[in-house]
Order: C-alpha cells, then sequence, then structure tokens
C-alpha cells in the first residue's frame, strides 16, 4: 500500500512539472517575437597572459634594439665624416658621400618597409638628417664652402624639410614629424632672418594643432610646444648657437609679440576633440605649458622692455588666457583647464599691476582684483580658484600691513573689498559647489578688523570712537536692507570696540567737550541698536 501512495506522489509531481513547463513555453512564444532565436550561452574568451620566455627576449633585443642602436651609431659615424675636417680629402667626395648614404638609407627604407617593420622609420629619419646634414655642409663646416650664398642654403634646407614633412605624414608616424619639425626649427635659427624665423616658428605651430587634431597624435603637440619656445629664447638670445655669443635683443619687440600667437594657435587650435579629450592627461599637460611656461618666457622677455610697455603686454596677454578659461569653460566646462588658464591670466594680471603702479599703490590695485577673480570664478563655477584668490588675498593684506603701508585711508580698500567679495559670494553661492559659509565669514573678519584698524591709524584719537560708532550703524542698516544677522553681529561686535575706547580715553581725556559728544553719541547709539533689536524680534514673532 504504501509502495503505491509513493508512485501515484511521484506521477502527480511529473504531471505537475510537465504542466509547469508547458505554461511556461506558452508565456515565453507571447512575450518573445517570432523569428527570435534565443542566443546560446556565449563562452567568454578567456586570454592567457602570455609571458616572454628567455629567449624571446633575448631574440627581440638582439633583432631589434641591437639594430636600432647600429644605425644610431652609424649616423654618429657619419655626421662626425660630415661636420670634422679630413685632412688630403676633398670637401665634395665627403659631401657626395653623405648625400649616396642618404638617398641609399630612405630608398631602402621603402623598398625593405615590410620586412624592416619599425626599422624603416628608423633609416628613413636617419637619411633624412643625413641629407639634412649634407645640405648643410654645401655652406658651413667648411674652410672653402661650396655654396657662398647662405640664402640659396637655406633655401635647399627648407626644401628638405618640406619633403620630410610630407612623408612623414604619409607614413602616419609622429615620430617621423617631430623630427622634421626640430629641422624646420633649426633651419629657422640657422637663416637668422626675423620674418623666416617667426613665420617657421607659426608654421610649426600650425601645423601641430592640425595634424594633432587629425591623426590624434597629442604628443606632438606636447613636444612642439617647448620646441617653439625653446627657439623663441634663443633668439632672444642673440642666437648664440649661431653667433657664438648672447646679446640680448632689447629693442625688438617681435620677440614678444609672437608669443601670444602661439598661445592663441595652440589654445584655441584644439577643438575637434574636447570630447574625447576633456580631463585628460595630455591635456593638461599641453595647457600647463602653452599657459604657465609660455607666460614665464614671456614675462622673462617683457620685463628686459620699458617700464609701461611691459606692464601693457602683461595685460594683454592676461585677456587673452582669461579668454581661453571662458572658451574652455563655454565649449566643455572643463574645469581643470578652465583652473589653470584662470590663475595665469590672474598671475598676469597682478604682475601688470605691479609693474605699471608704485608701491604702496599696487596693493590696493591688487586688493581690488579680487573682485574681479572672485566674479569669474563664480562664473566659472570653480571652487578651486574662489579659495586660492581668498589665500592670495589674505597674503596682500598681510603684506601691505606689515611693509608699513596699511596705515594710509586708501587702506579701508581692504575692508571694502573683503565685504564686497562676501556679499558677492552670499549673491551667488548656489553656484558654487562647495560650503561657502567659512569663506564668507573669513571675508567679513577681515572686514572687520581691518577698517577700524585703519581708522585708528588715519584718524585723531578724539574721532576713533565716534568713527566706530557710525561704522557700527551702517553694519546695522546694512543688516537692515539685506536681513542678514552677520551685519548685525558685526555692528555689535565694532560698537563694543567703540565703547571701550570711548570709556578709556574719554574718561582720560582732559577735553570736557569730547566727553560730552562721545558718551551722548554712544547713548544715541545704544538706543537706536535697542530698538532695532527689538523690532526685529517683534518681527520674528509675528512671522
Amino acid at each position: 500500500m504504501n509502495k503505491l501512495n509513493r508512485d501515484i506522489t511521484l506521477s502527480e509531481l511529473a504531471e505537475i512539472v510537465s504542466g509547469i513547463e508547458s505554461r511556461l513555453s506558452k508565456v515565453e512564444s507571447r512575450l518573445i517575437p517570432t523569428g527570435y532565436n534565443q542566443p546560446e550561452e556565449e563562452e567568454k574568451d578567456i586570454i592567457p597572459v602570455v609571458q616572454e620566455t628567455e629567449d624571446e627576449i633575448e631574440f627581440r633585443i638582439g633583432e631589434l634594439w641591437f639594430a636600432k642602436i647600429g644605425i644610431v651609431a652609424f649616423l654618429f659615424s657619419v655626421f662626425f665624416l660630415l661636420i670634422l675636417r679630413i685632412d688630403n680629402l676633398p670637401q665634395g667626395i665627403l659631401i657626395f658621400a653623405g648625400y649616396f648614404i642618404a638617398l641609399t638609407m630612405i630608398l631602402i627604407s621603402y623598398l625593405k618597409n615590410e620586412k624592416l617593420g619599425n626599422l624603416a622609420n628608423y633609416l628613413f629619419g636617419g637619411g633624412f638628417i643625413l641629407l639634412y646634414f649634407s645640405t648643410l655642409r654645401l655652406h658651413f663646416f667648411g674652410a672653402e664652402p661650396l655654396i657662398e650664398s647662405s640664402v640659396i642654403s637655406t633655401i635647399a634646407l627648407y626644401i628638405i624639410c618640406i619633403c620630410m614633412i610630407a612623408a612623414s605624414v604619409l607614413r602616419e608616424s609622429p615620430y617621423l614629424t617631430a623630427m622634421s619639425f626640430t629641422l624646420v626649427v633649426t633651419s629657422a635659427i640657422i637663416s637668422d632672418f626675423a620674418i623666416i624665423f617667426f613665420g617657421s616658428l607659426l608654421i610649426v605651430s600650425i601645423l601641430s594643432v592640425y595634424l594633432s587634431n587629425r591623426y590624434e597624435w597629442d604628443g606632438l603637440l606636447i613636444y612642439s610646444i617647448p620646441l617653439t619656445l625653446v627657439a623663441h629664447l634663443m633668439w632672444f638670445l642673440g642666437n648664440p648657437i649661431l653667433n657664438g655669443t648672447i646679446n640680448i635683443i632689447l629693442d625688438y619687440q617681435l620677440t614678444a609679440l609672437f608669443i601670444p600667437l602661439y598661445v592663441g594657435i595652440n589654445g584655441f587650435g584644439r577643438v575637434k576633440n574636447f570630447i574625447t579629450e576633456l580631463e585628460e592627461p595630455g591635456l593638461i599637460i599641453k595647457t600647463i605649458l602653452n599657459s604657465a611656461l609660455t607666460y614665464m618666457l614671456f614675462l622673462f622677455i617683457t620685463l628686459k622692455l620699458e617700464n609701461g610697455i611691459n606692464s601693457l603686454f602683461s595685460f594683454g596677454i592676461a585677456l587673452l588666457f582669461i579668454s581661453l578659461a571662458a572658451f574652455y569653460w563655454r565649449k566643455q566646462n572643463s574645469r581643470i583647464i578652465t583652473f589653470i588658464y584662470s590663475m595665469v591670466a590672474y598671475g598676469a594680471l597682478s604682475t601688470a599691476i605691479v609693474l605699471y603702479f608704485e608701491s604702496p599703490n599696487y596693493y590696493f590695485w591688487l586688493c581690488w582684483q579680487s573682485v574681479v577673480v572672485v566674479s569669474t570664478a563664480l562664473w566659472f563655477r570653480s571652487k578651486f580658484i574662489v579659495v586660492a584668490n581668498f589665500f592670495i588675498f589674505f597674503i596682500i593684506v598681510v603684506a601691505s600691513f606689515g611693509s608699513g603701508n596699511g596705515y594710509e585711508t586708501a587702506s579701508l580698500n581692504f575692508g571694502i573689498v573683503a565685504l564686497i567679495s562676501a556679499r558677492v559670494m552670499n549673491w551667488q553661492k548656489d553656484r558654487l559647489e562647495l560650503e561657502s559659509e567659512k569663506l564668507r565669514n573669513s571675508y567679513l573678519i577681515i572686514a572687520l578688523l581691518t577698517i577700524p584698524y585703519v581708522l585708528y591709524n588715519i584718524l585723531p584719537d578724539y574721532l576713533v570712537g565716534i568713527s566706530w560708532i557710525f561704522l557700527s550703524l551702517s553694519y546695522y542698516i546694512i543688516g537692515k536692507i539685506l536681513n542678514i544677522k552677520k551685519y548685525r553681529l558685526m555692528a555689535s561686535a565694532t560698537l563694543f570696540m567703540s565703547l571701550i575706547y570711548i570709556f578709556i580715553f574719554g574718561l582720560t581725556s582732559g577735553d570736557t567737550g569730547y566727553k560730552i559728544i562721545s558718551f551722548l553719541l554712544v547713548s544715541i547709539a545704544l538706543i537706536l541698536i535697542s530698538i532695532v533689536y527689538s523690532r526685529v524680534k517683534a518681527k520674528e514673532k509675528q512671522s
């Protein structure tokens, strides 16, 4: 009997399972479209980690690296053959040998490109370098040049550079292209003509940006920016490579005028790849090179110019950098790139102020610059700029008072700027992605301390306490208009300081009129403030 019940139970279970399967198949037929074949479970491809054996490493070093080093050593031997003088050997034979070897290497790189692999590029680049030096030997490095005219020699060098650039681009090799740009800059230095020199640097900058956009050659632009800057520095130092001596060009302002052109080409030219390059390390490096490094050279050159002109140059490039910051912010909201260009722009603007104004006047213009920085930082939504600007503003205030220049009427600007900066930050606090309450409080504390301190130093003793009372009333009025509690607290703190000062100075002063007026003003101020607090408290209860 038990066995029968167990058999019946198993058969019932089998019927239930088959019924569930049939229902599931009906549901799947309704849910899954007709003609859809359910894909089989794909097997994940497991890529084994292949480690090089000792034999493979040995063959790779022997096959590739030895050949590369051999080509480089061969190039050095031919260079010495072309540059150094060899007795009893005609110069024409050396130049002919250089051309023959160079053309042979270039021809082999084309004919054996498939078999040689990467070595073909080494042969190609080395062949063009030998071709360049052989042409250079026609006018230089010899006791009696075969070509007397330096113009003809320079034209021949540029023809070789143009051919190498075209061939390098066709090979899609950024390394060969960078090498060809180096030869172009070298030809520009050798030419020693301003138009050819600066024109060549501009062409290298334009081609670098164009090829970087088209072929994604980020490293090419990273290489070309320092290349043009070094060449520009060589020209400013009087072309010491060609002339053998350093002779700084003081009256030639083209050395400064062309640097903003490089900045504009390299900055505004990188438009195509904004989406892929956003905040990438390569773009950050290029930005630092195009801003901070470039401005260091620009400042080094412009400092040698006359006062007034150098400040105008710094102000102009500051506008260019801030334009680049706005450009990158509007295009892609790039925070890091915007921050870099902005900080360099603010540094250039500070330099222009220091160069134009004499001490201590530039302290007060620098503090008003803080308002401009805060305003633009709020537009860029950059918390980094806001924080950095506060510390810079604090350093300016400390430096001004520490140098003994903070005891003049103009020093009131520090407190006024601090109040304006705090107000601007509170007005646009929703644009910042940081808790700006502490920064606003810091600005207000600076205003609370600096304004009474300056009034104490610039006013007679009998007017200090009275001025503090009027300052306190001003804070109360501002707090009343803006309905901000912090200004009421500042007013109370200022009034408390004025009470202490008036009681100490009033009791010790021998002027009876001052005692009467000062204590009368204190009483009036206290009564007015008491009325203000009563009305504020009544409004709070009513609300």
